[in-house]
C-alpha cells in the first residue's frame, strides 16, 4: 500500500490512509485538513511505530480542488450507461472499484465542486470540497481498486460542469469577522436553511465539518453553532447525529485551520495502531536495511509476522510444525506453503495496478522463494533439542501434567510439546485392575511393579537403564497390558519392528533410530525363536547418552533417547555376552498365567477403551511411587530374570563344565581359548576371538598375567580341567 501511496502522490494528488479492507471512515476528524502530498508524511502514516513494518491501509484521495465523478453500476442501477446517455465519454483518469463502478477524475479549474449522491443522475454521485475516493491499490472484500485507464486528467466538460455546479454558493466572507451578534445568527440561520445535510455515504464527516467550517467563518461562536445545527440541519442528516457526536466534530472544525500549511495529522489509533510518525531515530536506522515492499525478503517478512505464533521450520527434521492449541503437529498437507500463496496473492492484490509485478508476486516461483525464505527466519527456525525438553512434562489433551506432583497444568505453545497422550487425567479403571490381578495370579508385588514400570514409561528420563521384557508362551494378557499402555500413550509410543534390536546379518538403517526420537514407550510385540539380542545397540538406547541416527535424505543428528524400553515376547532371544551391562539392564517380567480358552475375551482392549483416563491416572500414581522407592523389582521378576540371564551365559557354563576356579591355578590364555572353542562347537555357540574372549575372563575379574620365562599370558585364578581328554591337575598345564 505505501508504495501505491506515494505514485499517487507524486501525481499531485493528496492522500490520507482509511482502515485496511474498507472504504472508511478516515482514522480521524478533520482529516481533509491533514491529506498530503508529503512522502516522509506518508510514509509515517503507512509504516507501524513499533515494529517498523509497513502497515495494510487502504488509500484515500482528497477530492477538494478535484471533480470525481463515482459511477455505481449494481443494484439494478447503471451509473456508466446514465453517464453516456448525457453525452459522458472515457476520456480521463479512470479507476475501477471493487463492485464494477467507475471513478472518473476531473480538473475543475476555479468552480468549486461539492459532494452530492444521485443528484445528477441515478447511480451518478460526485466527489469534491471535501469529499475523498479511495485509490487504486486498495482493498476491500469484495476485490482491489484498479487503475484502468492511466491518462492524464481531463478539464471538467462544460455540461458536466452545470451539472455539479452546487446549488448554494459557499460564502466568501473572510473567516472570523466581527459582526453583529444579531446579523451572524441570523445568516448563519438562513444559510443553514439551504446547506445539504451529511449522508452516510462515506463523506458525511466531511460535510459535517465543512458546515462547521462555514458557521465559524460567519462569526457565529462554537456552542452557537451547534445549537444552530441542532434546530433544523441535523435533523435533515442521514442518519442524524448524536448530540455529543455533533458536538465533537463542532469543536473539531473550530480547532483546525482549513488547509494549514507542512501540518502533520494528529495521533489517532484504529485497531490499536497508532497512526504517527516513528521516532526519527528509528527511521534513520531503520530505513536503509528493509528489503523493498514487494521484493522476496519483504513477503517472507511478513509471512513470519504473520504465521511466527504457530508456525516452526525445523531444519535437521525438513519439517514444519504447526500449533494447534494443544500440541505441535508436522506439517502434513503443504499448510504452510499454502499460507505463503495466501501472503503472495495479498501482496499480489495490493499493486494490481502494477499488473507484471502483481502476476510476478502470484507466481509459483514466488510463493516457493517466500515459504524457503521464511524457514530461516529468527522466528521461526526451530532445532530439534527444543521440542520435548522437559521429561516431567506429558501433555494430554486435557491439559500438560507434572509428573513431579501429578498436578495439570494449561497448554501453552511455548512448552514446544510435539507429542499428547490420547486420553485425558482422571476417573477409575476397575476393569484393569481385574485384569492385571488376573494375569499376574492375585501378586500384589508384582501389580505394584507393573505400575511403577508404567508410571516410569510417562517420563522422558532413562535414568533406571532399563530393559523390560515381558515373556510367557501365550494367550497371557502380556500384549494386551503393553498394547493398552501404547495406545493411552498415544505420541508419546512408538511400536519398533524386532529386528530393530536383534541382531541381524546386514546393519538396521539409521532412520529405524530417528523414528525412535522423542518417544518415551518404545514397545517390541513378538520376538522370533533364535534371533540373538542386539546387545550393542541395546546397550546405546539405554545407557543415557546420545546416539546417532538420520531421517530419510537427511545428515545425522544426535540425540539422547528418552523412550523405555518394552518388549514382550514367546521366545527368549539369545544373549551372546551376559555381562554386567545386560545384567543391570534386563528386567524379565514373567506373564506365566495362561487364560483358559473360555475366559478369553478378545474385545477386553476395546473395553478396556472407555477406561483410557483412569488408566493414565493410575500410571500417574504409579510414577509418583516409582520416583519415592524406585523400580524395586519384586521377587517373581528377579528369578525369572536369573533364570534367564544364567540360561544365556554361555561362558559361565563352559566355566562350570570346564574350569577349576581357584585362587593358586594359572592357565594360559592359548589353552583356555582352545577348550572355549571345543566347547562352542559341541555347544552351537560362537567362540569368537582370542581377544574377545580375553576381555571377557577379564570382565568376570580373573586377572592376566604373563608366564616367568616364557612370556605367554594367561590368568590366575582359573585352570582346566582336562586338555585333549587329558585330566589336567591343579599344579600343571598342558603343553602346546
Amino acid at each position: 500500500m505505501l508504495a501505491s501511496a506515494l505514485a499517487w502522490a507524486r501525481r499531485g494528488f493528496r492522500v490520507f490512509p482509511l482502515p485496511a479492507g474498507a472504504k472508511g471512515p478516515p482514522f480521524w476528524e478533520g482529516w481533509p485538513d491533514f491529506a498530503t502530498t508529503d512522502p516522509e508524511q506518508i510514509r509515517a502514516w503507512w509504516t507501524d511505530t513499533l515494529t517498523g513494518y509497513a502497515q495494510p491501509h487502504n488509500i484515500g484521495v482528497c477530492t477538494t480542488g478535484l471533480c470525481v465523478v463515482d459511477l455505481d453500476c449494481k443494484h439494478g442501477i447503471d451509473g456508466r450507461a446514465n453517464f453516456e446517455a448525457m453525452g459522458g465519454v472515457f476520456d480521463t483518469l479512470c479507476v475501477r472499484t471493487p463492485t464494477g463502478g467507475y471513478h472518473l477524475y476531473y480538473n475543475p479549474g476555479a468552480q468549486v465542486v461539492t459532494n452530492s449522491t444521485g443528484r445528477i443522475a441515478p447511480g451518478i454521485d460526485v466527489r469534491g470540497f471535501h469529499g475523498y475516493v479511495v485509490a487504486p491499490g486498495s482493498l476491500r472484500c469484495e476485490g482491489a481498486y484498479e487503475l484502468l485507464f492511466d491518462a492524464p486528467v481531463a478539464d471538467l466538460p462544460d455540461w458536466l460542469a452545470a451539472k455539479v455546479k452546487p446549488p448554494v454558493e459557499r460564502s466568501t466572507a473572510p473567516p472570523m469577522v466581527e459582526l453583529d451578534l444579531e446579523t451572524s445568527i441570523a445568516s448563519a440561520r438562513a444559510w443553514l436553511a439551504k446547506a445539504a445535510p451529511a449522508i452516510a455515504d462515506g463523506t458525511g464527516e466531511g460535510r459535517t465539518l465543512q458546515v462547521a467550517y462555514e458557521l465559524r467563518d460567519r462569526g457565529v461562536s462554537e456552542p452557537m453553532a451547534l445549537d444552530l445545527m441542532l434546530e433544523d440541519w441535523n435533523g435533515r442528516c442521514s442518519p442524524p447525529w448524536e448530540v455529543e457526536e455533533l458536538r465533537a466534530k463542532v469543536a473539531n472544525g473550530y480547532r483546525y485551520p482549513q488547509n494549514p500549511a507542512g501540518v502533520k495529522a494528529p495521533a489517532a489509533l484504529f485497531g490499536g495502531v497508532v497512526i504517527e510518525p516513528p521516532p526519527e531515530s528509528q527511521a534513520a536506522t531503520r530505513d536503509p536495511f528493509r528489503a523493498p515492499e514487494f521484493s522476496e525478503v519483504a513477503l517472507a517478512d511478513r509471512f513470519a509476522e504473520l504465521h511466527a505464533d504457530r508456525l516452526r521450520f525445523v531444519a535437521a527434521a525438513g519439517t514444519w510444525r504447526e500449533w494447534t492449541g494443544q500440541v505441535w503437529r508436522p506439517d502434513a498437507t503443504l499448510h504452510a506453503h499454502d499460507l505463503a500463496r495466501d501472503v503472495c496473492e495479498q501482496a499480489s492484490a495490493e499493486c494490481a495496478s502494477a499488473v507484471r509485478v502483481a502476476r510476478q508476486i502470484a507466481s509459483a516461483k514466488t510463493v516457493s522463494a517466500v515459504e524457503r525464505l521464511a524457514r530461516a527466519d529468527r522466528r521461526i527456525a526451530a532445532t530439534l533439542d527444543q521440542w520435548d525438553s522437559d521429561p516431567w512434562l506429558l501433555n494430554t489433551p486435557g491439559g500438560v501434567v507434572d509428573l513431579r506432583t501429578g498436578e495439570v497444568h494449561p497448554h501453552d505453545a511455548q512448552r514446544h510439546m510435539t507429542r499428547t497422550t490420547a486420553a485425558s487425567l482422571g476417573g477409575a479403571c476397575p476393569r484393569w485392575l481385574a485384569f492385571l490381578a488376573r494375569i499376574t495370579g492375585e501378586d500384589a508385588e508384582l501389580q505394584g511393579f507393573l505400575q511403577r514400570v508404567a508410571g516410569y514409561c510417562l517420563t522422558g528420563t532413562t535414568r533406571e537403564h532399563a530393559l523390560f521384557f515381558g515373556y510367557g508362551t501365550g494367550a497371557n494378557g502380556k500384549s494386551t497390558f503393553v498394547g493398552t499402555l501404547a495406545a493411552i500413550l498415544g505420541d508419546y509410543a512408538v511400536t519398533a519392528s524386532a529386528a530393530t534390536f536383534t541382531a541381524s546379518p546386514s546393519e538396521q538403517h539409521p532412520t529405524d533410530l530417528a523414528m525412535l526420537m522423542g518417544a518415551r514407550l518404545v514397545s517390541v510385540q513378538e520376538t522370533e525363536q533364535g534371533r540373538p539380542w542386539a546387545e550393542a545397540r541395546i546397550k546405546a538406547v539405554t545407557g543415557g547418552d546420545p546416539i546417532s541416527a538420520r531421517f530419510m535424505r537427511q545428515d545425522f543428528f544426535q540425540f539422547v533417547p528418552t523412550f523405555k524400553l518394552v518388549v514382550a515376547g514367546n521366545h527368549k532371544p539369545i544373549l551372546h555376552a551376559v555381562d554386567e551391562a545386560m545384567r543391570r539392564r534386563m528386567h524379565l517380567i514373567p506373564f506365566a498365567v495362561e487364560i483358559p480358552p473360555e475366559e478369553r475375551d478378545t474385545e477386553l482392549p476395546d473395553r478396556l477403551r472407555a477406561e483410557w483416563p483412569g488408566i493414565l491416572a493410575w500410571a500417574v500414581a504409579g510414577c509418583l511411587a516409582w520416583q519415592g522407592q524406585g523400580l524395586r523389582a519384586p521377587g517373581a521378576v528377579k528369578a525369572a530374570t536369573d533364570e534367564y540371564l544364567a540360561g544365556e551365559d554361555a561362558l559361565g557354563q563352559w566355566l562350570a563344565e570346564c574350569c577349576i576356579l581357584r585362587p593358586r591355578e594359572y592357565a594360559l590364555s592359548a589353552s583356555l581359548f582352545a577348550s572355549w572353542d571345543r566347547w562352542c562347537h559341541q555347544a552351537g555357540e560362537r567362540a569368537g576371538s582370542l581377544k574377545a574372549f580375553s576381555q571377557a575372563l577379564a570382565a568376570r575379574r580373573f586377572i592376566p598375567r604373563r608366564q616367568g620365562g616364557t612370556g605367554r599370558t594367561g590368568f590366575d585364578g582359573i585352570g582346566l580341567r582336562e586338555w585333549n581328554g587329558v585330566q589336567v591337575t591343579a599344579d600343571s598345564d598342558p603343553v602346546l
